[in-house]
């Protein structure tokens, strides 16, 4: 039998392609996890924030937690957006983030802003309060089946940047190629870590386990857009 995965949305492109016959759901990990401590029993979970493992590992939902693979922040410009991080601070850009709280990728953007506050007091703090919530929650708009939520998004015009992750943004850019992708410097770089485990203990979910630290998998995470698979 099959087992089911619940991952990351992020880990849709390569989780996708590797999946073979495994029932697949996709969604933001703080959303997912809420869900599995309400009840929900995948046989793993996939996570874009270690935290989020933990927790349910903490609770006696999840065990034997391992690290999946790391990503990291970068920023999705529209055409005509000047591709250097000043772009930050233009009061006039319209900055989107996914949803803090809900999704890890929110959550490493109010990172990302503390750093930059740091760097340019009052920048980062601004965009606490105003970035765009465009990704991770029930108010963020749908993109059509088949389309990269970001890339679309961007496409529809209704920001000028969005930070997310760089294999997001890899995706978005090979659906939408006019867009560009602006990798951070050290200074404001964001690391993210994901991690996953199990909620059953067949044969089959340990199998899983397993191919999900395979060099197979690790090399679509690579051709996805994850710099550090």
């Amino acid at each position: 039998m099959n087992p089911t995965l619940w991952a990351a949305g992020s880990l849709m492109a390569p989780l996708t392609r590797f999946a073979g016959g495994a029932s697949l759901r996709f969604g933001p990990s703080g959303t997912l996890r809420a869900e599995i401590e309400g009840g929900g029993r995948p046989d793993l979970f996939l996570s874009a924030a270690p935290e989020h493992v933990q927790a349910l590992v903490a609770a006696g939902l999840g065990f034997d937690p391992q690290p999946l693979c790391r990503n990291v922040l970068a920023l999705l410009l529209a055409p005509g957006v000047p591709p250097t991080p000043d772009c930050l601070t233009d009061p006039g850009l319209r900055i989107a983030t996914s949803l803090p709280g809900a999704d890890p990728s929110g959550d490493y953007a109010m990172d990302l802003f503390d750093r930059l506050e740091r760097l340019h007091p009052g920048h980062g703090a601004r965009l606490r309060r105003t970035a765009l919530r465009l990704a991770g929650g029930p108010q963020a708009p749908a993109a059509p089946p088949g389309r990269n939520h970001y890339g679309w998004v961007m496409e529809q015009g209704l920001c000028d940047a969005f930070v997310t992750y760089r294999s997001n943004a890899v995706q978005a850019r090979r659906q939408v190629p006019a867009l560009r992708i602006l990798d951070l410097p050290e200074t404001l770089s964001v690391s993210a870590a994901f991690a996953f485990c199990r909620l059953t203990d067949t044969p089959e979910t340990m199998d899983w386990a397993a191919r999900l630290r395979s060099p197979a998998f690790r090399a679509l995470l690579r051709e996805g857009g994850f710099p550090e698979a």
